[in-house]
């Protein structure tokens, strides 16, 4: 089935996922001296991309045309799996790596569905066929203990903290939390902003998408440490999914 992003177990089936954001006022949850259940690599500074292992697929291109592109964790062997007139995004692999499931648009938000690709490009199908109502959002189910996630309540018009973000005009500043599946522990992982991300299997770094104009996806050790660019030369990365 499909749920929020994160490790996976090996589960074949799906079912759709349905998010939404809420305003209420909150404010940063203190660091607890209880960590969240990962183990962080040891050392300091920038990630040596090198010994990074994986795929990565994400979504690239111009607004309402992206489509969808899997990379290695290293940054080698870019490969562009999607061609088409519509909007392909937010790509979720399954766990045996074999298909893609995402977002297809071809005009308003009404017309998204999710579609299933195999991860050679071919085999493109409409999976929840549901005209006229939006569905979105797929991820392939993680295994449930470790749970990351994305927050607006360090944004400036919910907290009142010293350090709240703004985006200034174009909507909340959105910052990557972890904590354990029972909701404790809660830290925050990074200052920079963070909407979409997803787990390295071994659970020691995460990859967001970048929104504060470095050139690429960004990598960051799971205690918050290192933050990274893995560069692409494509035009506005986003939504990535990490799998062996």
């Amino acid at each position: 089935m499909l749920t929020a992003h994160g490790t996976r177990p090996p589960i074949a089936g799906m079912v759709l996922l349905l998010a939404a954001w809420t305003n209420s006022p909150h404010t940063r949850a203190p660091a607890s001296p209880e960590t969240p259940a990962s183990t962080s690599p040891a050392g300091s500074g920038p990630i040596d991309l090198s010994s990074l292992n994986g795929r990565i697929a994400f979504s690239a291109g111009p607004a309402r045309a992206e489509d969808i592109y899997v990379v290695k964790a290293d940054g080698t062997g870019l490969r562009q799996v999607t061609s088409d007139p519509a909007a392909d995004f937010d790509p979720t692999q399954s766990p045996d790596g074999k298909q893609i499931a995402y977002r297809h648009q071809i005009g308003g938000d009404r017309s998204t569905d999710i579609y299933v690709v195999d991860a050679d490009g071919s085999g493109e199908r409409n999976v929840s066929r549901n005209e006229g109502v939006a569905d979105w959002g797929p991820t392939w189910s993680p295994d449930g203990t470790r749970i990351l996630f994305s927050s607006v309540r360090d944004n400036c018009s919910v907290s009142d903290a010293p350090d709240c973000k703004t985006t200034g005009d174009i909507g909340p500043y959105h910052t990557l939390y972890v904590m354990n599946a029972d909701g404790s522990a809660q830290v925050r992982l990074t200052d920079a902003f963070g909407q979409i991300a997803d787990w390295s299997l071994d659970g020691q770094y995460v990859v967001f998408e970048d929104l504060e104009g470095r050139d690429g996806l960004s990598l960051i050790r799971s205690d918050g440490s290192g933050l990274t660019t893995l560069p692409l030369d494509l035009s506005s990365p986003g939504f990535p999914d990490w799998i062996p």
